[in-house]
């Protein structure tokens, strides 16, 4: 039966972003898995994609699939840069991943704009400001 399904939980794995200038001095973001637990996770892939309206247009990106091998407790992995567009966009995150033999989901979503309107915190393993979506 259903009640009998034990669903592990995903607590202390958050995406964290943090504000850089590419090469030319324009802003972007390092989007990164940042994992909060002490233990190690392990074979985590994360689905990325994006859709809403640009200047009235409506957009769609392509989704894209990114694996990390494994990323140790209290440490941070990047896994894709955004640009000033990409913000405009509602963005959806799906992560995996397991801990130890268990295998864990999470879903993110971001809503337009949703990182100028949020308070930085301190990302310890970077020792750099960001904004960290639980």
């Amino acid at each position: 039966m259903r009640k009998d399904i034990e669903l592990p939980s995903a607590e202390g794995v958050a995406l964290a972003f943090v504000p850089d200038k590419d090469a030319d001095g324009k802003k972007i973001w390092t989007v990164g898995i940042y994992n909060e637990r002490s233990t190690e996770i392990t074979n985590v892939i994360i689905n990325a994609s994006g859709a809403g309206r640009i200047k009235g247009v409506e957009k769609q990106t392509a989704s894209i699939r990114f694996l990390i091998d494994a990323v140790p407790g209290g440490r941070f992995k990047s896994f894709e840069i955004l640009v000033k567009d990409s913000m405009e966009l509602s963005n959806t995150y799906w992560v995996s991943f397991f801990e130890g033999d268990r295998l864990c989901d999470k879903k993110f979503v971001l809503p337009p704009k949703y990182l100028a309107l949020q308070k930085k915190e301190l990302i310890t393993p970077l020792r750099k400001s960001g904004v960290v979506v639980r």
